[in-house]
């Protein structure tokens, strides 16, 4: 598991999606597939560019929100501000949009995903899936921590094929987080 901690910004690592066949009604929702196509979710992820940033904080607070409830307000706050002016800038981000719009982003340092989050109204379209399988495109096995209590984030790692690893306590929020590893198969 990587030593560097640069990344407990994104707050342990976030997936939010299931994996799934997209339905040719999801496909028209994401992309317009023509009736009987399948939509090819890897043309609608990017390399985040510095203008992303504020739609990539709206991502985040909307994903976070949803599985970190057990986080403070005031923790939640902190964490943004080191998003936004920290890690952004350090890290190797990509994003996936629909209709222009970025709808979910993956930050990546070496073999390391700092954060994985998807906006919660593109939850179960399989573009957490797709995030995750460019950064295995672009890195190979890749590491990531979750909170504990963190169940959207552990249940979709697991789906993938990660492997817990061991607990540590986050020295930040003084919560629990899994180190999970997924290995080329």
């Amino acid at each position: 598991m990587h030593q560097n901690r640069l990344f407990r910004w994104f707050l342990a690592g976030v997936g939010f999606l299931c994996p799934c066949v997209l339905t040719k009604s999801v496909a028209a929702l994401l992309g317009g597939a023509a009736c009987g196509e399948d939509l090819d979710i890897s043309k609608l992820i990017r390399k985040y560019k510095n203008e992303d940033t504020d739609a990539v904080i709206a991502v985040w607070r909307a994903a976070s929100d949803l599985a970190h409830p057990f986080l403070s307000k005031a923790f939640q706050e902190m964490a943004e501000q080191q998003i936004r002016h920290l890690y952004l800038p350090q890290s190797e981000t990509w994003v996936v949009e629909h209709d222009g719009a970025v709808v979910g982003f993956i930050g990546l340092l070496d073999c390391l995903i700092g954060g994985l989050f998807v906006h919660p109204d593109y939850h179960g379209k399989g573009l957490g899936r797709a995030l995750v399988d460019k950064a295995v495109a672009l890195k190979g096995p890749l590491d990531v921590e979750v909170f504990v209590e963190n169940k959207i984030g552990r249940r979709f790692y697991k789906s993938y094929g990660f492997i817990g690893t061991k607990e540590v306590t986050d020295p930040h929020s003084g919560f629990e987080l899994l180190q999970l590893s997924y290995e080329l198969e």
